[in-house]
């Protein structure tokens, strides 16, 4: 699935949710790849580009390209979420609002 934000093509490779069982490891994604989060319950860490993020409900995050990442969850209660995993297919014809988001990862 592709669409269009800001004059940026992107396609759509990735979407899912669930409860966490286990714990993401470390690693990143390629140049253009974002990855969406919505956290919809539960707790948990995002450890990003060395800091360490503390996440619960209603929290959203996104992980640009070359951010080393990973994610835990509480044992007591668990993350669950929503994501979205998407990467620029077209960036020639980028704005001012999109120049922005893909400047900073």
């Amino acid at each position: 699935m592709d669409f269009i934000w800001n004059k940026i093509q992107f396609v759509i490779t990735d979407l899912g949710g669930g409860k966490l069982g286990e714990k993401i490891p470390m690693h990143v994604h390629a140049k253009g790849c974002y990855e969406l989060h919505f956290i919809t319950e539960g707790k948990g860490t995002l450890i990003a580009d060395g800091r360490e993020i503390e996440l619960k409900k209603n929290d959203f995050f996104i992980t640009g390209p070359n951010i080393r990442h990973s994610q835990n969850y509480d044992e007591q209660s668990p993350i669950e979420d929503v994501f979205v995993l998407i990467q620029i297919k077209n960036d020639k014809s980028k704005n001012v609002f999109s120049s922005i988001f893909t400047q900073h990862n």
